[in-house]
């Protein structure tokens, strides 16, 4: 089991860690939503509602020539929908074999569902996420579980797993730690992070932001990025390869012995307005 939990969580955090790098997301601040979304986009994913009876069937997944469609019980609370959401989403990431995959609330012992729900507490409880909440910024259980839209239940299984995988399955500290932190006594959990924050923190370091993903994101936000905040854009070669994004034009202007990479979104500004708002910026810090 301590394989399964090691493979699956490594790829989950190597979906989730780069996201947060590019996008400039803190740990703080991280939400599964814009990962999860950013998924749906990317890979053309459908949602839809369903409703059975008894609420038997938590999610479904249908891989087939019309595309792929992730489908959740909609009388579930909200949190459960969530967890389902990114479960199903853990089927594709994971390449689990099949065309069809049904959560139910009896077979969540089947090795790809066991599978398929790490992924989805990593995704909704990244590691790096979790410590910052809870050993740094000192956030209650409560704060967290509502920051993080999981349930006391999902959250609860996380530290646990969390611990067992970093310090040891027979850990007599994990069980009363996370129990006392529940009480909003948080001595215990802090002491366990204590042990564990180093390599939690090395491996999310360890991860490099891609600045060409993070321009190319940037620039769907705002239509204008200067090498003020991106000093590759000063860079000949670096700008070629960014433009061979079509929709995105870079250059250089050099006024008061300056120099001023920047780069635009081509459907929101023409090449000449660029130039112009770079000109302007030299101006003015010249002032």
């Amino acid at each position: 089991m301590r394989d399964v939990y090691s493979r699956v969580t490594q790829l989950a955090r190597a979906q989730v860690y780069p996201f947060m790098k590019n996008h400039r997301i803190s740990p703080l601040s991280y939400h599964f939503k814009d990962y999860f979304d950013a998924c749906l986009e990317e890979y053309h994913i459908k949602i839809m509602p369903h409703h059975f009876t008894n609420r038997k069937i938590e999610g479904l997944t249908l891989v087939d020539k019309a595309g792929i469609t992730f489908s959740y019980e909609e009388e579930n609370p909200v949190v459960k929908q969530n967890f389902t959401l990114c479960h199903e989403l853990g089927h594709y990431i994971l390449e689990h074999s099949g065309q069809v995959f049904t959560e139910m609330v009896d077979n969540s012992d089947l090795p790809i569902e066991s599978e398929a729900n790490l992924f989805s507490a990593v995704v909704l409880m990244p590691d790096i996420v979790l410590l910052s909440k809870i050993y740094y910024r000192r956030d209650n259980f409560r704060r967290v579980m509502t920051d993080l839209s999981v349930s006391a239940e999902a959250l609860t299984y996380r530290l646990l797993d969390l611990f067992r995988y970093y310090l040891s399955p027979d850990h007599p500290e994990i069980s009363p730690a996370i129990v006392n932190y529940k009480n909003n006594q948080n001595h215990k959990i802090l002491s366990l992070f204590e042990w564990i924050h180093d390599e939690i923190e090395n491996d999310y370091k360890a991860v490099k932001e891609d600045v060409l993903t993070i321009i190319r994101n940037e620039l769907e936000d705002n239509d204008f990025v200067t090498s003020r905040d991106f000093p590759e854009l000063l860079d000949d070669s670096f700008r070629k390869e960014l433009m061979a994004d079509d929709s995105i034009g870079a250059w250089v202007v050099f006024d008061f012995g300056q120099a001023l990479g920047y780069a635009w979104r081509k459907d929101k500004l023409t090449e000449q307005q660029a130039k112009s708002r770079a000109n302007t910026m030299i101006l003015l810090e010249k002032r």
